[in-house]
């Protein structure tokens, strides 16, 4: 049974109509979260955006190097390259997601935008056209 003081930090959200309880901890998060979202996207979001897009399309083609190397070749190093470049292009591509939705919030961007800028995301080499698009506009 827990004490009143731990249950007044309980943070509680309702999955399907049905309630889920989560410590304190998710409470602290959910408490602090929306300030820190604010605060990054009054730092030119457009500009980590268009870092990160070319970032992940660099891991997206270093990923694919390994994991062609990996399966035609005999190399050990390559199925180490294909566990920690796709950790970091995991990484990389949560962060690609969650930007592209803060510029969609910000900006105002149609929706045909967004899906073609997520279908990027997905295609190797295609996150480059991405980061070209956008520095592009942001000179014009």
């Amino acid at each position: 049974m827990e004490s009143r003081e731990t249950q007044k930090y309980r943070l509680t959200v309702t999955f399907w109509s049905k309630p889920v309880n989560y410590g304190a901890g998710w409470y602290i998060i959910a408490y602090f979260a929306p300030n820190l979202i604010i605060m990054s996207a009054n730092n030119k979001i457009l500009d980590w955006f268009r870092n990160v897009a070319l970032v992940e399309g660099i891991s997206m083609v270093v990923l694919v190097t390994f994991s062609v190397l990996k399966r035609t070749t005999d190399f050990e190093w390559a199925a180490l390259g294909v566990k920690y470049v796709g950790w970091a292009h995991g990484i990389l591509f949560i962060a690609y997601v969650y930007l592209l939705w803060m510029c969609t919030d910000k900006y105002k961007w149609k929706f045909s935008r967004v899906a073609i800028f997520f279908l990027a995301s997905l295609i190797p080499f295609a996150p480059f056209f991405v980061e070209r698009k956008l520095r592009h506009e942001e000179r014009s």
